[in-house]
Protein backbone atom coordinates (compact mmCIF):
# COMPACT_ATOMS: atom_id res chain seq x y z
CA UNK A 1 0.00 0.00 0.00
CA UNK A 2 1.63 3.13 -1.11
CA UNK A 3 0.73 6.48 0.51
CA UNK A 4 1.14 10.29 -0.68
CA UNK A 5 4.92 11.31 0.06
CA UNK A 6 5.52 14.79 1.89
CA UNK A 7 5.39 17.88 0.59
CA UNK A 8 9.00 18.32 -0.50
CA UNK A 9 8.39 15.96 -4.00
CA UNK A 10 8.58 18.04 -6.96
CA UNK A 11 5.07 16.91 -8.38
CA UNK A 12 3.15 17.77 -5.63
CA UNK A 13 4.73 21.25 -5.40
CA UNK A 14 3.76 21.90 -8.69
CA UNK A 15 -0.01 20.66 -8.60
CA UNK A 16 -0.07 22.32 -5.23
CA UNK A 17 0.83 25.80 -7.45
CA UNK A 18 -1.74 24.91 -10.66
CA UNK A 19 -4.61 24.46 -8.49
CA UNK A 20 -3.72 27.71 -6.46
CA UNK A 21 -3.74 29.67 -9.65
CA UNK A 22 -6.56 27.98 -11.06
CA UNK A 23 -8.51 29.00 -7.83
CA UNK A 24 -7.33 32.92 -8.81
CA UNK A 25 -7.73 33.11 -11.93
CA UNK A 26 -11.14 31.47 -12.46
CA UNK A 27 -13.26 32.15 -9.48
CA UNK A 28 -15.94 30.70 -10.83
CA UNK A 29 -14.51 27.52 -11.65
CA UNK A 30 -16.37 24.39 -10.29
CA UNK A 31 -13.45 21.84 -8.83
CA UNK A 32 -14.45 18.44 -7.72
CA UNK A 33 -12.70 16.16 -5.86
CA UNK A 34 -12.60 12.51 -6.40
CA UNK A 35 -11.27 10.62 -3.74
CA UNK A 36 -10.91 7.39 -2.92
CA UNK A 37 -12.96 5.56 -0.47
CA UNK A 38 -12.91 2.33 0.49
CA UNK A 39 -14.45 -0.15 3.69
CA UNK A 40 -13.42 0.19 6.99
CA UNK A 41 -11.77 -3.55 6.34
CA UNK A 42 -10.78 -2.95 3.01
CA UNK A 43 -13.10 -6.16 2.24
CA UNK A 44 -13.57 -4.26 -1.20
CA UNK A 45 -9.76 -3.90 -2.47
CA UNK A 46 -8.55 -6.73 -4.41
CA UNK A 47 -4.91 -8.52 -3.26
CA UNK A 48 -3.46 -7.26 -6.64
CA UNK A 49 -4.59 -3.77 -5.50
CA UNK A 50 -1.54 -1.94 -4.27
CA UNK A 51 -1.34 1.46 -5.62
CA UNK A 52 -3.67 2.74 -2.99
CA UNK A 53 -3.33 6.49 -2.30
CA UNK A 54 -4.87 9.13 0.00
CA UNK A 55 -5.87 13.07 -0.21
CA UNK A 56 -3.23 15.42 0.63
CA UNK A 57 -3.16 18.14 2.95
CA UNK A 58 -2.56 20.55 0.44
CA UNK A 59 -5.57 20.09 -1.55
CA UNK A 60 -8.36 20.80 0.98
CA UNK A 61 -11.57 21.12 -0.44
CA UNK A 62 -12.95 24.61 -0.17
CA UNK A 63 -16.97 25.28 1.22
CA UNK A 64 -18.15 25.22 -2.73
CA UNK A 65 -16.02 22.57 -4.14
CA UNK A 66 -17.74 19.10 -4.85
CA UNK A 67 -16.13 15.66 -3.24
CA UNK A 68 -17.07 12.67 -4.48
CA UNK A 69 -16.10 8.95 -3.68
CA UNK A 70 -14.81 6.26 -5.73
CA UNK A 71 -13.69 3.26 -5.04
CA UNK A 72 -12.33 2.38 -8.53
CA UNK A 73 -10.27 3.73 -10.70
CA UNK A 74 -12.67 6.01 -13.28
CA UNK A 75 -14.20 8.86 -11.29
CA UNK A 76 -17.11 8.12 -13.58
CA UNK A 77 -17.63 4.51 -12.44
CA UNK A 78 -20.82 4.05 -9.76
CA UNK A 79 -20.29 8.23 -8.94
CA UNK A 80 -22.69 11.07 -9.52
CA UNK A 81 -19.45 12.97 -11.49
CA UNK A 82 -21.38 12.57 -14.99
CA UNK A 83 -24.90 14.16 -13.68
CA UNK A 84 -22.97 17.03 -12.17
CA UNK A 85 -20.76 17.69 -14.85
CA UNK A 86 -23.76 17.89 -16.93
CA UNK A 87 -26.58 19.27 -14.63
CA UNK A 88 -23.73 22.39 -14.74
CA UNK A 89 -23.48 22.99 -17.94
CA UNK A 90 -19.52 21.64 -17.83
CA UNK A 91 -18.13 20.37 -21.25
CA UNK A 92 -14.44 20.39 -20.28
CA UNK A 93 -12.48 18.56 -17.82
CA UNK A 94 -9.13 19.65 -16.28
CA UNK A 95 -7.46 16.05 -14.81
CA UNK A 96 -4.50 16.06 -12.69
CA UNK A 97 -3.90 13.31 -10.03
CA UNK A 98 -1.02 10.96 -8.70
CA UNK A 99 -1.30 7.81 -11.75
CA UNK A 100 -1.32 8.50 -15.25
CA UNK A 101 -2.19 5.05 -16.27
CA UNK A 102 -4.18 4.06 -13.51
CA UNK A 103 -6.94 6.40 -12.15
CA UNK A 104 -6.11 9.73 -14.69
CA UNK A 105 -6.13 7.70 -17.80
CA UNK A 106 -9.05 5.35 -16.77
CA UNK A 107 -11.47 8.61 -15.87
CA UNK A 108 -10.04 10.28 -19.56
CA UNK A 109 -11.04 7.58 -21.53
CA UNK A 110 -14.37 7.56 -19.49
CA UNK A 111 -14.80 11.07 -20.05
CA UNK A 112 -13.83 10.90 -23.28
CA UNK A 113 -16.46 7.99 -24.12
CA UNK A 114 -19.57 11.03 -22.76
CA UNK A 115 -17.59 13.44 -24.90
CA UNK A 116 -15.85 15.93 -22.69
CA UNK A 117 -12.94 18.04 -23.77
CA UNK A 118 -10.07 16.90 -21.52
CA UNK A 119 -6.75 18.74 -20.60
CA UNK A 120 -4.24 16.45 -18.65
CA UNK A 121 -2.03 18.46 -16.59
CA UNK A 122 1.47 17.10 -16.64
CA UNK A 123 3.08 18.58 -14.44
CA UNK A 124 -0.02 17.48 -11.94
CA UNK A 125 0.29 14.10 -12.30
CA UNK A 126 2.88 11.69 -10.39
CA UNK A 127 3.63 8.39 -12.31
CA UNK A 128 3.75 9.51 -16.00
CA UNK A 129 4.25 6.66 -18.74
CA UNK A 130 5.41 8.45 -21.64
CA UNK A 131 4.13 6.15 -24.15
CA UNK A 132 0.57 6.97 -22.81
CA UNK A 133 0.91 10.54 -22.67
CA UNK A 134 1.95 10.24 -26.48
CA UNK A 135 -1.01 8.96 -27.28
CA UNK A 136 -3.53 10.72 -24.90
CA UNK A 137 -2.34 14.02 -26.14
Amino acid sequence: MNILPDSKCDWLKSTKHIYEDIRKKYKKILIIHVVIEFCNNFIDIHPNNNDLYYKHEYFIPHDNDIIIKRSRASAFFNTNLNTILRSNNIKNIILCGVSTSGVVLSTLRSASDRDYKIIVIKEAVKKINRKIFSITK
